[in-house]
């Protein structure tokens, strides 16, 4: 696609989206977890124009107000930010790759209601690299329609969903694949075409707000990748990455389906919400095989399936003293299967968990000002095959400090480190974010410094990279 053509795209999208942006007055999260700082949400029950929008989507062709038979779709929420990124890697630079970044970032989000309980949400995004157009995203990360009863849920289309409980690694999070071309560390979810079926049930005292949730997701779609010219390209002497050789799964194989119970638990020591999960189907990330090339070794992505029972906690306990703590589990045994004519070989079933606490503390060094420390430890036992030994989170530690000091500006500082105890790999990250009030209300920016060590023995998976060690600078503008 010509760079005119892009240009063209994105100036369309932009302009289109921005007719709406005078509508926007109340900012309400947007909940979505990993994803970009919360944005602009709003309701437009009272506001003006709000019946000629009704009017223009009338399903009976009639007017009226809301009541049970009111058949009207309405837009009950939206969202929409733009965004700019600049990444500038630091060390090893005279490598064949890109060593700046430029993202345009876009996302809309609109949730309409009609039918009383009835839901459409549609969440397009919009996303290009200015320097790398092979790294171009334009398509729905979430759109279905969705009825919400007071016991029974359906959900019909491509949606996300996070079942993670701890933050450095989820064992849990198997639904969603992710998007490795525009962030390999802490990737974004990409949506699932499929469909959710949710019931709730009476709770007692001990065992409160019971709900199963089934899932059935019928087609594969494969993680996204890094593009040729991105640094998180594999890289290795003689070996040459070829993700569009990568084997995936067809036919019956491709199905994914999973059960998972969530409650919440109300003791005199503590109160928790725990869920429990069963899943069968594809990995929604390949392990990388080295075959034999015309010009050496082709480095191949290999999808397979995996069998996943697992549980998590999150519990907060009443003892006087300990309730600015919460205490975290995510414990999964996951089974691997090779789907039909795979050129990988069988892996070892193995363990993952990750267990650690997050404690608020406030105030620190003003009245308002608060501290959210976070400790983990991500861990996995049981395999020794040759694809756990580039598997993320075997023996990792991770710290987070998250301060606020709750002022006009929004202003937050989060500093992140992680260290695998076993391979004697380092990642530390310092964020810094501020709302850029002077120019705009609404207009934030946010500073990160990277600094990454790969494994010194080559065994870790930052020793399949060139050192990224970076520079982001992040503008958001929020509507």
């Amino acid at each position: 696609m010509s760079r005119s053509l892009l240009i063209a795209l994105a100036s369309l999208l932009y302009s289109g989206l921005a007719a709406a942006a005078p509508l926007a007055e109340d900012n309400v999260s947007s909940g979505e977890p990993g994803g970009s700082a919360p944005v602009g949400s709003d309701s437009l029950d009272g506001l003006d124009g709000l019946d000629d929008l009704d009017d223009l989507h009338a399903l009976d062709g009639g007017g009226g107000g809301s009541g049970a038979g009111d058949r009207r779709i309405r837009l009950h929420q939206y969202r929409y930010f733009i965004a700019a990124e600049v990444r500038s890697y630091l060390v090893d630079r005279q490598l064949p790759s890109n060593d700046e970044q430029l993202l345009i970032d876009t996302e809309l989000e609109l949730d309409f209601r009609f039918a009383k309980r009835m839901k459409l949400f549609f969440r397009p995004r919009f996303l290009i690299d200015g320097l790398d157009t092979e790294l171009m995203r334009l398509e729905p990360l979430e759109g279905y329609l969705a009825y919400e009863g007071s016991r029974t849920g359906v959900k019909v289309g491509q949606f996300i969903e996070n079942w993670g409980v701890a933050e450095v690694n989820n064992p849990l999070d198997v639904l969603n694949r992710r998007d490795f071309g525009v962030r390999f560390l802490d990737p974004p979810r990409l949506g699932e075409l499929g469909v959710r079926l949710t019931q709730s049930f009476d709770g007692g005292k001990v065992i409160g707000q019971p709900t199963l949730s089934g899932y059935f997701m019928p087609l594969f779609r494969p993680a996204l990748l890094p593009t040729a010219q991105s640094r998180w390209r594999p890289l290795a002497a003689g070996v040459d990455f070829r993700p569009e050789l990568s084997f995936e799964p067809g036919g019956a194989e491709q199905m994914f389906g999973a059960l998972r119970f969530e409650h919440t638990l109300n003791t005199r020591p503590f109160n928790a919400d725990v869920s429990y999960l069963v899943s069968h189907g594809p990995q929604r990330f390949p392990y990388f095989l080295p075959l034999p090339g015309p010009a050496g070794l082709d480095f191949v992505p290999i999808y397979y399936g995996v069998t996943v029972a697992g549980v998590g906690i999150r519990a907060v306990p009443n003892t006087v003293g300990w309730s600015r703590l919460t205490f975290k589990l995510e414990l999964a045994y996951k089974r691997p299967f090779e789907f039909k004519d795979s050129p990988g070989q069988r892996q070892d079933d193995y363990v993952q968990y990750t267990t650690g606490f997050d404690l608020l503390i406030n105030p620190v060094f003003t009245e308002r000002d608060e501290i959210l420390l976070t400790l983990e430890y991500a861990g996995e036992n049981g395999a020794s095959d040759l694809a756990s030994v580039f598997r993320p989170f075997d023996s990792d530690i991770a710290l987070r400090l998250f301060w606020q000091p709750l002022d006009f500006a929004r202003t937050a500082v989060e500093l992140r480190t992680v260290v695998d105890v076993k391979h004697a790999e380092l990642l530390v990250e310092a964020t810094v974010g501020q709302q850029l009030r002077f120019i705009h209300d609404d207009l934030r920016m946010t500073v990160t410094g990277r600094y990454m060590r790969a494994a010194p023995n080559g065994e870790g998976l930052l020793t399949l990279f060139s050192n990224n060690s970076a520079i982001i600078v992040r503008l958001q503008f929020d509507l």
